[in-house]
């Protein structure tokens, strides 16, 4: 039972007479090979349970139901939530549900959904529009394991570039303290229908535990508020943002070995999490 491939899908767009939305970022994958690839790319101790955000007609659905013991597919489409639960319901290992991913709550959509589960795993094929927001809210959650998802190519290099370049930004870091990303493939434009502007690039987050951070809600704000100011030095960007004196400030740069001059992305992510851990120990 494939029917999942090009022809077909694009026959089931036509035929559910269904018009991509921009708003949702619609451009569905329908290369069997790729989704093959994404699925592969997943390492084999993490083979037990995967959520998926956006199954859109189920190309990558299909692949994933065969690789994992438990599969859940968010949509928040409710034409293609009704297409992809009647397509595909005869596979006894998927539940879809019709939410939206970036307000449900992990914790309850995984234990109400999944039985005796070893590892989680999410993928996803993610609409640059919310990129950012999803790896925010799956990269926290302590139930999930592994991460593999599919975003614009331009947005894989930002996300996964080296600290301390200049490609980077927040989101580096902020991916950099819950896991180790990076690059697995790139993927044409042409793999999509409608096909999109740009290509997309798939990338994987391994998560870790990183204990040394005493504030996380403060470290991130540091972060996020030092790069929106990263033309500025570490120094000001921190006292302009912050109201703090500037000379505690300075004293703070002064026990990390750090110069004031130095800008966001000169900083390590332990710089930051050193800095944060100092302002958190005086309030």
């Amino acid at each position: 039972m494939n029917s999942f491939n090009k022809l077909n899908i694009i026959k089931n767009i036509k035929n559910l007479d269904f018009k991509a939305k921009k708003s949702f970022g619609q451009n569905f994958l329908i290369d069997n090979n790729i989704c093959s690839k994404i699925a592969s790319s997943i390492p084999e101790k993490f083979n037990d349970t995967v959520i998926e955000i956006g199954p859109g007609f189920g190309t990558l659905t299909y692949i994933l139901a065969k690789k994992f013991k438990q599969v859940l597919s968010i949509e928040l489409d409710n034409k293609l939530y009704s297409f992809v639960s009647k397509k595909m319901s005869d596979l006894k290992n998927i539940k879809f549900i019709n939410q939206d991913a970036l307000k449900v709550n992990i914790n309850d959509i995984i234990f109400s959904n999944f039985q005796n589960f070893s590892s989680v795993v999410l993928c996803a094929n993610l609409p640059y529009c919310i990129t950012t927001p999803v790896l925010t809210k799956f990269l926290k959650s302590d139930l999930i394991d592994y991460i593999t998802v599919m975003v614009q190519k331009e947005a894989a290099e930002r996300i996964t570039a080296p600290l301390g370049d200049r490609s980077c930004g927040a989101i580096s870091y902020f991916a950099r303290y819950y896991s180790n990303p990076k690059i697995n493939f790139h993927v044409s434009k042409n793999c999509f229908f409608p096909a999109p502007k740009v290509d997309s690039t798939v990338i994987s987050f391994e998560k870790i535990k990183n204990p040394n951070c005493k504030n996380e809600e403060l470290l991130f704000k540091i972060i996020k508020l030092a790069f929106e100011k990263r033309r500025k030095n570490i120094l000001n960007s921190i006292f302009l943002n912050f109201n703090f004196k500037k000379e505690f400030i300075f004293e703070i740069l002064k026990k990390c070995n750090l110069d004031k001059n130095m800008r966001a992305e000169n900083l390590k992510l332990e710089d930051f999490i050193n800095i944060s851990n100092l302002i958190s120990c005086n309030f």
